[in-house]
């Protein structure tokens, strides 16, 4: 495949340089989801701020677009301060795999020697509701 978007080509010229944008990208996402969780519970800052324990000026952070990600302990207090819960899941195929839709091939690492494992078409591996 040939390289045509900026992206593509900083990504096969630099990876070193375009690592770091999933990250950015995945941050992003978990502030305007997280974000998004709040509001449509009608709750500010301050409100989840009591109701988490976590301070005001840490869910701002939480909130922002940019800086690290956060832990999952923190995460899971602004969840569950808003009255949902976290879901983490694990796959052992790649992200972009997962995302369109591929199945893992059967007696793939991940389903060898596991007893009752799901289907050879199931992606997630692990999960855990908190």
């Amino acid at each position: 495949m040939t390289a045509t978007t900026f992206r593509d080509r900083l990504r096969s010229s630099r990876p070193d340089v375009f690592g770091g944008a999933g990250i950015d990208t995945l941050k992003r996402d978990l502030a305007l989801a997280l974000r998004a969780m709040r509001k449509d519970r009608g709750l500010t800052q301050s409100q989840l701020a009591a109701a988490s324990g976590l301070k005001q000026a840490a869910i701002s952070r939480l909130e922002s677009p940019g800086g690290p990600l956060p832990r999952l302990e923190t995460m899971m207090r602004y969840v569950d301060g808003c009255g949902g819960h976290l879901s983490l899941a694990f796959s052992a195929l790649p992200f972009q795999a997962v995302a369109e839709g591929a199945a893992p091939r059967r007696g793939a690492p991940a389903d060898r020697g596991r007893r009752g494992s799901r289907a050879p078409d199931a992606h997630v591996i692990t999960a855990i509701a908190v």
